[in-house]
């Protein structure tokens, strides 16, 4: 249950495994306000939700979803198709998600907790998250987010340990401390929730018991200008997942390119397509003299001599080790890459 900005301040939204999102008057309880279904859009089959964050940042309408399939949703309430409502999820845990908590410092970052792991995930690049958490001997339950120091989170477990983690600490180990905050290890963290001062810890456990920890200042009280710092590692990490994303597309290419190669397949198009990007990616580092009317070359003439060398010389070396590419291929893609970068 999550409650929801209105004028009222009395509204709130459920959520359940049975797909449905709905919208209740806490003033009268008897029928719901709203009802809205989770549809995967990729097979039109209904999903179950087990946890759900309204930012007000975004209104009350705009929401993130997670589910007992272990995808993420972005949903609208107030969008009138039915299939258009419920956002195209993505794969975020094994198991069921427990927790969807977005970034105090930027609601663009959220936090999702599931199976063994936390991670942090940016809005708009769903293919990976910017920060994960090493696999735990244990099942993860549920989280949350400092709300006065925003490089720290918090995870609950199923042994009842709750782990402190510091998103700053990345090139060392994040895990700042970990305690048992149950009474007995068989004893599940199933919710945590900080004092707006982050000066107590709530721990709701699976027999219904409520545990309150005294929190040290040094988890309290913010550094010196420790929220810009950590919107600028937020923002870094996603451009580095980007940038990874990104080679990665270009290695599978590649890799379907060297495949055609070894399949015997035309040098026409082998000329035109892994040589020929070569050349242009050469190209594209230009920049036109318009006084001049000449090209002024970014990389000097030595530099692309050299990279000339080295590109045959790695194809030479394909050539031994793989038979289809044979000495006819390779004088075809130099005399393609030259003339491309005529």
């Amino acid at each position: 249950v999550s409650w929801v900005a209105s004028k009222t301040g009395t509204e709130c939204a459920s959520i359940a495994t049975d797909s449905k999102v709905i919208w209740w008057d806490v003033r009268k309880l008897s029928e719901a306000v709203d009802t809205m279904e989770l549809v995967n859009k990729a097979d039109n089959q209904k999903v179950g939700g087990t946890c759900m964050d309204i930012e007000p940042q975004y209104g009350p309408a705009k929401f993130l979803v997670g589910t007992e399939q272990g995808m993420i949703m972005g949903c609208n309430r107030k969008v009138k198709a039915t299939m258009k409502k419920s956002g195209v999820p993505f794969p975020a845990h094994v198991g069921p998600v427990c927790t969807v908590r977005r970034n105090p410092v930027s609601s663009r970052f959220f936090l999702t907790v599931g199976d063994v792991t936390a991670k942090v995930w940016d809005e708009s690049l769903s293919t990976s998250p910017i920060f994960q958490t090493p696999f735990e001997n244990q099942f993860l339950s549920c989280g949350c987010w400092s709300p006065t120091r925003p490089a720290l989170f918090y995870t609950g477990s199923t042994s009842g340990i709750v782990t402190v983690w510091d998103l700053s600490r990345r090139r060392q180990s994040a895990k700042l401390l970990s305690m048992q905050a149950t009474e007995h290890p068989q004893q599940s963290v199933t919710s945590l929730e900080l004092h707006p001062l982050s000066r107590t810890l709530a721990t709701g456990t699976s027999d219904g018991s409520v545990y309150i920890h005294e929190i040290p200042s040094t988890l309290c009280v913010p550094k010196n200008n420790e929220r810009p710092e950590v919107l600028a590692i937020l923002e870094n990490e996603s451009k580095r997942e980007r940038a990874t994303a990104e080679k990665f597309k270009e290695l599978i290419a590649a890799s379907k390119e060297k495949s055609a190669i070894g399949s015997g397949k035309g040098k026409e198009g082998i000329g035109e397509s892994l040589y020929a990007s070569a050349a242009d990616k050469a190209r594209d580092r230009t920049e036109k003299d318009k006084v001049s009317g000449k090209i002024t070359y970014a990389v000097s003439e030595d530099e692309i001599a050299a990279a000339e060398k080295n590109f045959f010389k790695k194809m030479k070396e394909i050539s031994e080790r793989d038979e289809g590419v044979g000495d006819e291929e390779l004088d075809f893609a130099q005399m393609a890459w030259r003339n491309n970068l005529k």
